[in-house]
């Protein structure tokens, strides 16, 4: 689709042949509430189309590739997943939930007894072993699951068509089987060992896109009257310039908000690594004074700079921290 020396793009599409739904068996055990675990029933004979169109971006500067998925669903009770084989020697990977990035094993333990080995993932699921990592981001995408047997595959369900909810009683849910066109995005990063902290902050980027605006002009409402075009502002604008800068391995910012009872800007991050790691950020011009806070943003401890204007905190294993800062 698009090749120059700054990004290609590549769309595969596909048109599969599908089951359209579960058989009429199905339907008469879920009327009756017969157990999940002890039904059985086979798919439609009837086939519908259900058209997949890929579009691959391979950036110039990009970590990872970006993937977006359209698919056109016409088919009920079926589940849509991308599956990507890792290759990597290891018995545990990683992903991204409340508070942390948790550590699970590949396999469920014996007491596991649902035939679905599905996990709850936020922003990213990883493996990585001695050498090298894999690290897949979504947008909204929340449920994947570990193939151990298949060469320790990240499968991520792209879209779920599901006929009723719960484990007892039957309660329809006809929305829920997702007819219709959608959009899913993902992104693969792969990086070397030692990186996780910069793979990380990838998957953590990857949830929001850039956002550019246009300088130099002013405000459409600052228009003199009869005045059609808003008039050019003189001056020059920094090749860099940052409001807040900011650095630690695998330490990400959650939060950058005005307090609620005073005028002080509070910042939160979360050391999502293993083990302790220091955030180092500068003291910009408009800070007066920064201080370290709670939720309920309390003044604690006034940190003080180094001779380089640089503030350096120590974060315990996935600590949350809050910082006030006076303007």
């Amino acid at each position: 689709m698009e090749k120059n020396a700054f990004r290609t793009v590549v769309e595969i599409c596909h048109e599969m042949m599908i089951p359209s739904g579960m058989g009429e068996e199905l339907q008469r055990q879920r009327e009756m509430c017969i157990d999940p675990y002890t039904r059985v029933a086979n798919r439609s004979k009837e086939l519908v189309p259900m058209e997949v169109k890929t579009v691959l971006t391979l950036e110039k500067s990009g970590k990872g590739l970006h993937v977006a998925t359209t698919i056109c669903n016409q088919a009920k009770d079926h589940r849509v997943r991308v599956v990507m084989p890792t290759g990597l020697n290891t018995s545990t990977h990683l992903a991204d939930s409340a508070f942390e990035v948790v550590k699970r094993n590949n396999r469920h333990n014996d007491t596991w007894t649902n035939p679905c080995g599905c996990e709850r993932q936020q922003c990213f699921a990883a493996m990585e072993d001695e050498t090298n990592g894999l690290l897949v981001a979504n947008r909204g995408l929340y449920e994947y699951e570990v193939l151990a047997d298949e060469e320790n595959a990240i499968a991520v369900t792209l879209l779920r068509s599901v006929a009723e909810m719960g484990d007892w009683g039957y309660f329809p849910t006809p929305k829920a089987q997702q007819i219709g066109t959608f959009t899913l995005e993902f992104e693969v990063v792969p990086y070397a060992a030692g990186k996780t902290g910069e793979a990380f902050t990838e998957g953590y980027a990857f949830q929001q896109d850039l956002t550019a605006a246009q300088a130099g002009l002013s405000k459409a409402w600052l228009r003199k009257p009869g005045q059609v075009k808003p008039e050019l502002v003189s001056g020059e604008m920094p090749l860099e310039m940052s409001f807040l800068r900011f650095e630690g391995e695998g330490i990400h910012l959650t939060a950058f908000k005005k307090g609620l009872e005073k005028n002080d800007l509070f910042v939160r991050f979360v050391n999502n690594m293993p083990q302790d790691e220091v955030l180092s950020f500068r003291k910009e011009s408009w800070m007066k004074e920064v201080y370290r806070s709670n939720v309920v943003e309390e003044k604690g401890e006034v940190l003080c700079p180094d001779e380089n204007g640089v503030y350096h905190v120590t974060l315990r294993e996935f600590e949350i921290a809050t910082f006030g800062v006076v303007k």
